[in-house]
């Protein structure tokens, strides 16, 4: 009744209601917080009663989906709790660490090889994160439907272990941390605008242990490489487009991004050797 992305949907809600009760005298409205994860983990359970007695295309389409819409307002949500746990940021840890590995801190090291052409271009891979979540879904639903649970499920995974890392490590990003350290705002032409006007009103404070942009941008990539070869090369060029924009445009710390990687790999291999059977 249940498939793989359903159980650690539910995980992931059950996490979140222990963290909220534990932590409740710190969380205002708690109960409505335990109240709505507990009404979506039902509707999973009724989702798969639904999905076995009454198939039909409609059903079909938000079993597939539903962890991909839910993933926004799962990350909003994750505002919320940020704080609750650990009152500040361990920024300072991140750097210290960076630091004693390369001896400088590489997101003020790119500093000197900055220029709008090159802020142009890794502004505009980091800003194709989007591409990644939006697109691959529906080619897959469209075109390649074997793959589409593994897609999903893969993704579904790295964004809830990610959100559950900034509740327990948040991490601000060096443009916070780093701000009084860097000597210019980066300078490009068009797409430098776009994405910062994007992180204004997306980005989370706190959210950037370890990267999720890089945790499914990898995990899409090597998914997509099993069943889209041919595509493959352009979705692995992005990636890492997407993972050095991400150091150099100041989101994310070298470690966020590496840790990131590794869960986007983790993820995918699971989901192969899940739905590989």
């Amino acid at each position: 009744m249940l498939r793989p992305v359903d159980i650690i949907t539910i995980y992931y809600l059950l996490s979140l209601n222990f963290i909220t009760l534990l932590f409740r005298p710190f969380l205002p409205h708690w109960y409505l917080y335990f109240f709505a994860h507990f009404m979506f983990t039902i509707f999973i359970f009724l989702l798969g009663i639904i999905r076995k007695r009454y198939p039909n295309k409609v059903v079909e389409f938000v079993s597939y989906f539903y962890p991909w819409f839910s993933t926004p307002q799962l990350y909003e949500e994750t505002r919320t709790y940020l704080h609750v746990i650990f009152p500040g940021f361990f920024d300072h840890l991140v750097q210290k660490w960076e630091f004693s590995l390369f001896g400088v801190l590489p997101n003020i090291y790119l500093e000197k090889f900055a220029c709008p052409w090159l802020t142009e271009i890794l502004s505009f891979g980091y800003i194709s994160y989007y591409l990644f979540f939006l697109i691959p879904p529906f080619v897959f639903y469209f075109c390649k439907r074997d793959g589409l649970e593994e897609l999903i499920f893969s993704m579904a995974l790295v964004y809830y272990i990610s959100f559950l890392g900034f509740i327990l490590f948040p991490v601000a990003s060096p443009r916070f941390a780093l701000a009084g350290q860097f000597k210019a705002p980066l300078q490009g032409y068009l797409i430098p605008k776009i994405q910062a006007q994007l992180m204004e009103t997306f980005a989370l404070r706190g959210g950037a242990m370890p990267s999720s942009h890089v945790a499914m941008a990898v995990a899409s990539t090597l998914v997509t490489k099993r069943y889209f070869r041919r595509i493959y090369p352009i979705m692995l060029i992005l990636a890492i487009l997407i993972m050095l924009g991400a150091i150099y445009g100041r989101y994310h710390y070298v470690t966020d991004v590496v840790i990131g990687a590794i869960l986007g790999i983790i993820a995918a291999k699971i989901a192969h050797l899940i739905y590989k059977k």
